[in-house]
């Protein structure tokens, strides 16, 4: 599998997400890892960093056993993915509401081209919240990531929880027009890189390659 970036080089990864790019609206990219540690957070940011100086970018933080995302930006507790999730599963409508988008947007400055624009935004986890795990994998995630699709995003990068630590990476990325795995298999015992050649396999559309941290 190709690795799409290394060293800080996303030149790669963008021209991927560039040819992968076949619908309207914002381009959806599940990025993933082997395992839980503190890689793929900082891939994750990396990536978003590098892919807002191509165009306006969102970072959902969805693996909620994870919040290493939002410590990495430095952000503080409030609202995020789980009030999300639990106004879309009351309401049962494809549509975020304007004023709660706007309370979990975290604007991070400094991550355009030109330093100062803040084209870089994360929605972090939120709180804790009574059947959170389900609605990922459920209607309201589906149904936030079309709403996303249809704001004034070009790329949404989706933090999804490890392949090796939860079943949830495989349904997201059904949802998603791309997938990213965060790995270095040369770093991983046989054991783990079968583990994670099977699961990579598994995943439906087929990644578009790796993130060497």
């Amino acid at each position: 599998m190709a690795v799409l970036a290394r060293n800080g080089n996303h030149d790669a990864l963008v021209a991927a997400l560039g040819a992968s790019d076949t619908r309207a609206g914002s381009h959806v990219t599940l990025a993933t890892g082997a395992v839980r540690d503190s890689a793929k957070p900082a891939a994750v940011e990396a990536m978003g960093r590098a892919l807002a100086d191509h165009g306006k970018t969102l970072l959902l933080a969805a693996d909620l056993r994870g919040p290493e995302l939002r410590k990495r930006f430095g952000l503080g507790l409030g609202a995020g993915l789980t009030d999300l999730l639990a106004l879309l599963e009351k309401t049962r409508r494809a549509r975020v509401e304007a004023e709660l988008l706007e309370r979990t947007l975290n604007r991070i400055w400094g991550a355009g081209p030109d330093g100062s624009d803040g084209r870089l935004h994360v929605i972090t986890t939120g709180p804790r919240a009574r059947g959170a795990s389900r609605m990922v994998t459920g209607q309201p995630m589906r149904d936030l990531l079309e709403a996303l699709r249809n704001l004034d995003y070009r790329y949404v990068v989706v933090d999804a929880p490890p392949l090796l630590k939860s079943g949830s990476a495989p349904v997201l990325a059904r949802w998603a027009d791309s997938t990213v795995v965060v790995a270095n298999p040369a770093r991983l015992s046989p054991r783990r890189r079968g583990k994670l050649d099977a699961a990579i396999a598994s995943l439906e559309p087929r990644p578009l390659g790796l993130i060497a941290p």
